[in-house]
């Protein structure tokens, strides 16, 4: 399997003269993008950067980011994109964890962050470097990858090492399914540090010889959807609260959105209300995008309908799927398990963490933690096992508790978690945040919920919040509740 290095060289070769990037409104063709990375790779050699160095890249979303990524692959180096809004104690765990010997970034670093053994790649200007062509494709090393860590929402975040030849083999998986090609203009307004914008939107733009639309700016449900019609968007990867977010845009005369092909959610649960409103407004059905850090995409929907809506749609090319009992027996359709998969592009273990790896990688299998139940319509998942709450040896998904409350007139959002307790074991604790002008009480939602639920389901305590605490694409981070 190529390398991303070498399969990009070779397509901005063919299409050299196709643009291959348009952030804010400045286009860049393949192959000013090819030289760019060439001598930003000669800045990382004149660095002392080598073969499997680990390099962060601290820039926002931007040219510059998507420079020095893929020079970080030319290198054959191991690319750490990072969120440059963490706070000087995040980012310092992460460097140091991940044993980063090179930084990209657009300013200097935090005073509280230890930069004395790493070394720092500045921007370069046009004249930098200049021996780009004396490169040839050999040039493009095979080594290294892309370090990236699980979510870390229920605890500490996982180091998670992948391939260039595994994010190469996902990338062939899922354009062989999506179609992705030439033709498509791809619109990315996720951050370029999560693995859905990363992998689901520039990658697949780049390594396709597609257009690749990249906004900068703060997500604006009123631009995308103008970006979408301005550059007849083909591609739009995201995130269910963007799509929210677009489904309360209005236009007269409406917009034409005819141009899609997919729209992609991924990141978080695709709600039936985000479902049906998006489509009320443009007539595009969502499909959905089910993956992880270990795994990159497994499961893809790629002809969503009212009746698929929950569905996650069938494995990519090449991935082997099951459900399993806590036992390990294999089920059958209609009955609800634990997802295993085994994939040739999935991580084979943690970094550095032998008994996290034990308990989740075991001969080829990875045990996803997710609950999930296939039908004819695909595989539908149904929430976390390692969430469920144990009340005296009652199991409570916590996903039936929200959805019943959720379904309160006067709730917007509602999260459910185990709290310690001294006889059960464990108690169902809710969070709930109110809609404006709501006057729920908790005796309200407590008296809502005890009819149809069963007792030991029933929250003992129901906790106010003006806000659930989510990661910046909205997952919910329940280590901080």
């Amino acid at each position: 399997m190529e390398s991303i290095g070498y399969r990009f060289e070779k397509v901005a070769e063919r299409r050299k003269d196709a643009v291959a990037l348009v952030i804010d409104s400045v286009e860049y063709t393949y192959a000013q993008l090819l030289a760019d990375v060439r001598i930003a790779k000669n800045c990382m050699l004149a660095q002392g950067l080598r073969e499997n160095d680990c390099i962060a890249n601290l820039y926002p979303n931007g040219y510059p980011f998507v420079v020095y990524s893929l020079a970080t692959f030319a290198l054959g180096g191991i690319l750490l994109p990072v969120n440059n809004t963490y706070q000087p104690n995040e980012l310092q765990y992460y460097l140091e964890t991940a044993e980063v010997k090179g930084l990209c970034s657009p300013t200097g670093l935090p005073a509280a962050v230890d930069c004395a053994s790493r070394h720092t790649i500045p921007w370069f200007d046009e004249t930098a470097l200049e021996q780009h062509s004396s490169f040839s494709s050999s040039s493009m090393s095979q080594s290294g990858g892309m370090y990236l860590f699980s979510s870390g929402s229920t605890g500490k975040s996982k180091r998670v090492f992948r391939t260039q030849q595994d994010l190469v083999c996902e990338y062939s998986m899922m354009s062989e399914v999506n179609g992705a090609n030439e033709q498509d203009i791809v619109l990315c307004t996720l951050p370029l540090y999560h693995a859905h914008g990363f992998g689901n939107a520039l990658l697949m733009a780049l390594l396709s010889g597609a257009k690749c639309i990249v906004l900068t700016h703060e997500f604006n449900g009123r631009k995308t959807m103008q970006a979408i019609a301005d550059y007849k968007v083909s591609l739009y990867p995201a995130v269910p609260f963007m799509f929210q977010i677009m489904a309360l845009a209005r236009f007269n005369p409406p917009l034409d959105f005819s141009s899609l092909r997919y729209c992609l959610s991924s990141g978080a649960p695709l709600s039936e209300k985000i479902f049906k409103d998006f489509h009320d407004r443009t007539g595009i059905y969502i499909g959905q995008i089910y993956g992880s850090s270990e795994t990159g995409a497994m499961f893809i929907n790629t002809h969503p309908c009212p009746e698929s809506k929950k569905t996650v749609g069938f494995p990519l090319p090449g991935i082997d799927v099951e459900i399993r009992s806590d036992e390990g027996e294999v089920l059958l359709a209609g009955e609800e398990g634990e997802i295993w998969v085994r994939s040739p592009a999935m991580t084979k273990q943690y970094d550095g963490m032998p008994e996290a790896t034990a308990a989740a990688f075991v001969d080829g299998w990875f045990f996803t933690g997710d609950m999930g139940v296939f039908s004819e319509f695909g595989l539908t998942v149904t929430g976390r096992k390692k969430l469920l709450i144990n009340v005296a040896g009652n199991k409570v998904d916590p996903l039936e508790v929200e959805t019943l409350i959720n379904s309160h007139e006067q709730v917007e959002e509602s999260v459910v978690v185990a709290k310690p307790h001294e006889t059960y074991g464990e108690q169902v604790v809710a969070y709930v945040v109110l809609l404006p002008q709501s006057q729920a009480s908790v005796e309200d939602l407590q008296h809502y919920v005890k009819g149809k639920l069963v007792e030991y389901k029933v929250p003992k305590q129901i906790i106010f919040l003006s806000a659930i605490p989510k990661s910046p694409l909205g997952k919910i981070l329940r280590k901080y509740l």
